[in-house]
């Protein structure tokens, strides 16, 4: 396994050979592009992002956000195709339609949802308008106010009880538990795993004291995301670099060149093969910048 390496204007002709290939970046939203402390976008980043797509340089994020929530903090920003839901999802913003989706499977659904209310957690649903009538649905002690907002911004619809409403019930993109106790967090990924083949995570939501498990289709995370779409764009791992900061960006790590934040946590930095700046820093900016310094510098 490689180590992180610090991107530095003087870095290995090695690095500098692998960014100059580049022409796609996959990038996490929340800690990575979006600075956690504001929700929004650091405006070095939101600038290097526009010289990227000036320069032929293609981003697509590749988050666990919903259409709706991964599109709002991103207004004003080049974005053609969004990786949501954890990869489970691709979405086309110009023609507003999912090109690929993995949906939970109704039998997943039922035996992650009695899990869940065996653990206590009320089942509560969400219909996001902008996924053109696919849904994803929320259980939990808790709901965060976080999502709460969403809801509201958005104009998600959103319905409570222990059954599933009826128009609620199909193509599922992703379960989501929300819980203040990291025991039944535990317990709750434990049933979700091996349902989810592989496609579930544990993590704080948004630097809250709220614990969440998601919980995608079988074999649906950010690197199968990340496949799919470099099957679209005809791309290859060696052209394309993943970067994020959390444990779902892991499986988009094993896919591509991979980069992690300066915020990441260390068993998440130790899966990237190279490593930026903190999320504060503009650590996305100075991942871009390296890359079109690569590029510029391989044409001389």
């Amino acid at each position: 396994m490689y180590k992180p390496v610090i991107i530095r204007p003087a870095t290995t002709s090695a690095i500098l050979q692998a960014l100059a290939s580049v022409t796609t970046i996959f990038t996490d939203l929340d800690g990575t592009v979006i600075n956690p402390a504001s929700q929004s976008v650091e405006p070095a980043d939101f600038d290097a992002w526009c010289r990227a797509h000036a320069e032929g340089l293609r981003i697509i994020p590749m988050t666990g956000r919903a259409v709706g929530d991964a599109l709002a903090p991103l207004a004003g920003l080049p974005i053609s195709l969004v990786g949501c839901f954890g990869g489970a999802a691709i979405f086309d913003s110009g023609s507003k339609k999912f090109v690929h989706r993995m949906c939970v499977p109704k039998a997943v659904r039922t035996t992650l949802q009695n899990s869940a209310m065996d653990l206590g957690l009320t089942p509560t649903y969400a219909l996001d308008p902008l996924s053109t009538g696919y849904n994803y649905w929320h259980c939990g002690d808790i709901l965060p106010e976080a999502v709460k907002e969403e809801y509201d911004r958005h104009g998600l619809t959103v319905a409570y009880g222990p059954a599933l409403p009826e128009n609620f019930d199909r193509d599922v993109l992703r379960c989501d538990y929300h819980t203040s106790d990291h025991d039944i967090a535990s317990v709750m990924l434990s049933a979700a795993a091996p349902v989810s083949g592989g496609g579930a995570f544990l993590h704080q939501f948004r630097d809250t004291d709220v614990y969440t498990v998601e919980a995608s289709a079988t074999g649906a995370h950010k690197g199968t995301g990340a496949k799919m779409l470099m099957y679209m764009l005809n791309q290859t791992p060696d052209r394309c670099i993943g970067v994020g900061d959390g444990q779902n960006d892991i499986p988009l790590f094993e896919a591509c060149l991979s980069c992690a934040m300066g915020n990441a946590k260390p068993e998440v930095a130790d899966a990237a093969t190279l490593r930026t700046g903190h999320v504060e820093r503009s650590g996305f900016a100075t991942l871009v910048e390296s890359i079109l310094a690569a590029r510029s510098a391989s044409t001389r």
